[in-house]
């Protein structure tokens, strides 16, 4: 089959975001089908996934120029605390960062985005080439949608499959702004009566999807992970050998939403009760999007112990993620929503490092896998988690996970682009 997948984010961005198309890319591209990607231009990428490339045709749209400048943080936003400063500047500086990362607006999420301007310029790229049998378009941002409906109306795709990395009008982290806010449910619902299947990432999202724009053509499609990832790291330990505990936390930090405010207070309990056992802890937060975290570990006095350690590429976060003694998991902060089942998971589910899950609501879906797998431990608020800390610290060393390759092999993201694919083909026949 001749197959689009469309998608912003791609290799070698080094996102989260770009593994899910990559991994339908190459799998399916592995089964004989020729497969390209439209996405946008990638132009001086930090920490670049070195990812070979050449199974697929690659159509990229550059981002407008003016925004250029954004792009570095386009998805993961900004690594530190503003300073305080005057002026007009200022002024609107904190307008835009409001409205990206408190709305979502501008930030891949909500309506109007940058990704707006991107696919003015790559609808036609892909428009004058021969028709495709199947098109995937890879949401957020929307504007993914909004091309792969533009090709399916002017009949040239003959299967659209709309793929939700992330909801849209109806996300659970970015309210979005009025009057787009109306538009986008709007808007939304015309494009999906169009798609032939809609897909997602867990059940719950699947469920919700499925009641707006139809159950019998709305399934879950989990992230998962590709094993071959770790066949290629560095053997050597990444941290010093100094018989330290090291509680590790890879990606982005949403405060109030993924919050590790509590387990900032619970170090801060331990330190007022037994300071000297704190001397083997180090906790680390590597990625670009900390929010506040910086300012909340000052207000907590906690900085000996708990410290921002940059970005890293993905080579090095799984090799920490691997070396860790913990790995520090936080699960969505509002009990109203269900389902967020990050693709980061997936990769601290194949380290074999214990995992630690520190939030204050009710189970959520991420933590009923974490216990079902005997991946960890969820410790809910901060008096059980200065327990837990105290408990580790006096262990001398903490074991890893025994999770056997079969109880693995179901979040394997080629079983999982494969049997899509069986799903597509099926639906396909039973269309025609």
């Amino acid at each position: 089959m001749r197959i689009l997948i469309i998608s912003t984010f791609f290799p070698p961005q080094n996102s989260i975001a770009s593994l899910r198309p990559y991994s339908f890319a190459k799998f399916w591209s592995e089964r004989g089908h020729q497969v390209e990607v439209l996405t946008t231009e990638k132009i001086n990428e930090p920490k670049p996934l070195d990812y070979p490339l050449d199974f697929a045709t690659l159509i990229e749209a550059p981002l407008p120029v003016f925004f250029n400048r954004w792009k570095r943080n386009y998805h993961d936003g900004i690594t530190a605390p503003s300073t305080p400063s005057r002026g007009l500047k200022s002024f609107l500086k904190k307008g835009i960062d409001y409205l990206r990362f408190q709305k979502g607006v501008m930030n891949a999420c909500r309506m109007p985005d940058i990704a707006d301007l991107w696919a003015i310029k790559a609808y036609p790229l892909v428009k004058r080439r021969e028709t495709y049998d199947v098109v995937l378009s890879s949401c957020g941002p929307y504007a993914t949608h909004l091309i792969a409906w533009r090709l399916k109306r002017a009949g040239a795709a003959r299967f659209w499959v709309a793929d939700y990395r992330d909801t849209w009008s109806d996300n659970y982290i970015y309210p979005g702004v009025f009057p787009f806010s109306k538009v986008e449910q709007v808007l939304e619902r015309k494009m999906l009566l169009d798609a032939d299947l809609i897909t997602t990432i867990s059940d719950p999202f699947a469920d919700a999807l499925g009641k707006k724009h139809g159950k019998e053509k709305t399934i879950t499609v989990e992230n998962g992970f590709d094993g071959t990832d770790l066949a290629s790291l560095p053997a050597g330990p990444f941290f010093p050998q100094d018989g330290k505990l090291r509680i590790v936390h890879t990606g982005s930090i949403y405060m109030g939403k993924r919050d590790p405010t509590p387990l900032l207070r619970a170090i801060r309990l331990v330190a007022d009760e037994n300071p000297a056992l704190l001397e083997r802890l180090e906790v680390l937060f590597y990625g670009q999007r900390n929010a506040d975290l910086a300012l909340k570990i000052e207000q907590f006095g906690v900085d000996r112990w708990v410290r921002l350690a940059g970005f890293i590429s993905r080579t090095e976060s799984l090799v920490a993620q691997r070396d860790a003694d913990f790995l520090l998991f936080l699960p969505w902060s509002d009990a109203s929503v269900e389902g967020v089942l990050t693709g980061k998971l997936f990769e601290y589910l194949y380290s074999k490092t214990p995992i630690i899950s520190a939030g204050t609501c009710p189970l959520d879906s991420a933590e009923k896998r974490i216990l079902a797998l005997n991946a960890g431990e969820v410790v809910k608020g901060e008096a059980a988690l200065a327990a837990f800390l105290t408990r580790s610290l006096k262990k001398e060393k903490i074991p890893k996970v025994e999770l056997g390759d079969e109880a693995l092999k179901r979040f394997s993201r080629k079983e999982i682009a494969c049997t899509l694919l069986s799903i597509i083909s099926r639906k396909m026949k039973e269309k025609s």
